[in-house]
């Protein structure tokens, strides 16, 4: 390697030239213009290996651990639940045995999943002023088609 085939390692907005090589244009290195020999190739992933096909997310695998079913006897009895039911049953039960951590994680649960629940409205229905103006509604079309029915009769 000769002492001319080195360039200077370049200090930000210093512009590259090579003076024997016509190929390679000027180019002004700094911020967000990286040195062309490390930025990443034509056609050449800059991630070659990437993500796995088949590789889950920590949600995926963690629902689908709590979807799964297991078999508890309860008075004398098997019963089937889900591993997150399970583990909410036992929650319950350290917390009702005096537990307070365990007392303090249900009630955190219990408030957040009744903020998801839908919140209740006003009953379903008309009120007084909707039922007086569906009524004259009604009213002008039975007299609408007694009209009509009177008018086709002659």
């Amino acid at each position: 390697m000769n002492e001319h085939d080195r360039l200077p390692q370049p200090s930000s907005g210093v512009i590259l030239s090579t003076a024997g090589n016509k190929k390679q244009p000027s180019y002004q290195v700094g911020y967000s213009r990286p040195p062309r020999e490390t930025q990443f190739q034509k056609g050449q992933s800059g991630n070659p290996r990437g993500r796995p096909r088949g590789a889950q997310n920590i949600a995926t695998v963690l629902n689908r651990v709590l979807r799964e079913e297991v078999v508890i006897h309860v008075k004398g009895r098997r019963k089937t639940i889900t591993k997150l039911e399970f583990a909410l049953q036992q929650l319950a039960n350290k917390a009702i045995s005096g537990d307070l951590p365990a007392l303090k994680q249900l009630t955190t649960l219990a408030r957040s999943a009744e903020e998801q629940l839908p919140q209740e409205g006003p009953e379903p229905g008309l009120g007084e002023a909707d039922q007086k103006v569906l009524g004259r509604i009604l009213q002008r079309a039975r007299e609408a088609v007694k009209l009509e029915d009177g008018n086709h009769g002659d």
